[in-house]
C-alpha cells in the first residue's frame, strides 16, 4: 500500500511539474531555433543555435531527473563530447551542433508539449473527480439546497433526494479513486516513454555496446589465460615425458645388439611411460572441443569416438539440415563430460 501511494505521488508530481516545465522549454526553444535558423545566413544564427541547443540540454537534464521515479530505475545520461584540445573559437562555438543528442534534446522540447498537456489535464481531472466525489457528502447539502439547482441524478431521472445525490456523487468519486493509480500510471508512462526514447535511448544503446565490449574482452582474456595454462601444463608434463621417452627409445636401440634383455626392459619402461603420457594428454584435452564439434555438431566426433571405443554402443544423430542450428555450448559440455 505504501509503495502504491508513493508511486501515485511520483506520477502526479511528474505530470503536474511536466506541463510548466515543458511550456517554458517549448517557448524558449522554438523561439531560439527560429531566430537561429532565420539569421544563420549572416552568421549571427550560429551562436543563437548553439545557445538554443545548450538550453535544450538544460531542460532535457531536468526531464531526466524525473524519469527514474517513473520507470523505477536509473537511466543512462548521454555523452556530450567536449571540444578537442586546442580547438579554435569557431570550433568551440559550433561544438553543440556537432552532437546528435543535442538535436534530440531540442526535438523532445518541441514534441513533448502535447504529451505534457494530456498528462496534466488527466492528472488534474482524475484528482478533482476523486476528491470532489469522495467529499461530496460533506458539502453536497449546500448545493442541494440551492433553489432551482439540478444535479446529475435529477437529469438521469433518479429520485430527487439528498441521499440519492450524495450516494451518486460518492460512487463516482470511488470509481475515480480506484482507477486513479492506473490512469496516472498510463499517462506517466506515455509521456515518459517519449522522453526516454529521445533523451536516454542513445545513451542506453552506448551502455549496452560497452557492456558487450567488456564481456567480449573478458572472454578473450579468459581464453588467453586458459591457453597459457594449457601450454604450461603441456610443457611441464607431456613434453617432458616425451623427451624422456625419446631418450629411452634411443637407449633401447643402442642396447639391441649388445644386451637384448636390457633393451627389452627399456622398451617395457618406454611403453609404460607412453601410456602415462597418453593418459595425461587425454586429461589435458578433456576441456578442448575439436573444431568439427563447432562446425558440424555432435555427429562426426561421436562416430569417431565410437569407432575408437572398445565397447559396443550406438548413437543416433540427426543431420544438420533436419534440425535448427543451436548454440554449441551443450555440445561442448557433453564433449567435456564424455
Amino acid at each position: 500500500m505504501r509503495s502504491l501511494m508513493r508511486q501515485i505521488g511520483i506520477d502526479t508530481r511528474y505530470l503536474l511539474v511536466g506541463l510548466p516545465l515543458t511550456v517554458i522549454g517549448f517557448v524558449l526553444l522554438v523561439a531560439g531555433f527560429a531566430a537561429g535558423v532565420g539569421t544563420v545566413v549572416v552568421w549571427v544564427g550560429l551562436p543563437i543555435l548553439a545557445g538554443t541547443l545548450l538550453l535544450a540540454r538544460v531542460f532535457a537534464d531536468a526531464e531526466r531527473r524525473l524519469l527514474p521515479g517513473v520507470f523505477g530505475r536509473d537511466l543512462a545520461r548521454p555523452r556530450y563530447p567536449r571540444p578537442p584540445e586546442g580547438a579554435g573559437a569557431f570550433r568551440r562555438l559550433v561544438n553543440p551542433m556537432t552532437n546528435g543528442q543535442a538535436w534530440l534534446d531540442l526535438l523532445h522540447g518541441v514534441l513533448a508539449l502535447p504529451f505534457a498537456i494530456v498528462g496534466f489535464v488527466a492528472a488534474v481531472t482524475w484528482w478533482a473527480v476523486t476528491l470532489a466525489g469522495l467529499t461530496y457528502p460533506l458539502y453536497g447539502w449546500i448545493l442541494y439546497n440551492i433553489p432551482g439547482n439540478e444535479s446529475l441524478p435529477d437529469l438521469l431521472g433518479l429520485p430527487d433526494t439528498y441521499f440519492t445525490d450524495a450516494a451518486f456523487n460518492f460512487a463516482i468519486g470511488a470509481v475515480a479513486a480506484l482507477t486513479l493509480p492506473f490512469a496516472l500510471r498510463f499517462v506517466a508512462l506515455l509521456k515518459g516513454s517519449l522522453a526516454r526514447a529521445l533523451l536516454t535511448g542513445v545513451a542506453e544503446l552506448h551502455e549496452r555496446i560497452d557492456d558487450l565490449a567488456e564481456g567480449r574482452a573478458a572472454a578473450v582474456s579468459a581464453e588467453a589465460a586458459a591457453l597459457r595454462r594449457l601450454e604450461r601444463d603441456i610443457h611441464d608434463g607431456p613434453q617432458q615425458r616425451l623427451v624422456h621417452l625419446a631418450m629411452e627409445l634411443s637407449r633401447a636401440r643402442r642396447q639391441m645388439g649388445k644386451d637384448p634383455a636390457a633393451a627389452e626392459s627399456t622398451l617395457a619402461e618406454a611403453i609404460v611411460a607412453t601410456r602415462e603420457t597418453l593418459d595425461e594428454l587425454r586429461a589435458l584435452s578433456r576441456g578442448i572441443a575439436p573444431p568439427v564439434l563447432a562446425d558440424r555438431g555432435l555427429a562426426p566426433p561421436s562416430r569417431r569416438w565410437r569407432a575408437g571405443a572398445r565397447s559396443r554402443w550406438t548413437s543416433t544423430c540427426r543431420s544438420p539440415s533436419a534440425t535448427p542450428r543451436r548454440s554449441r555450448t551443450p555440445s561442448t559440455s557433453w564433449w567435456r563430460s564424455r
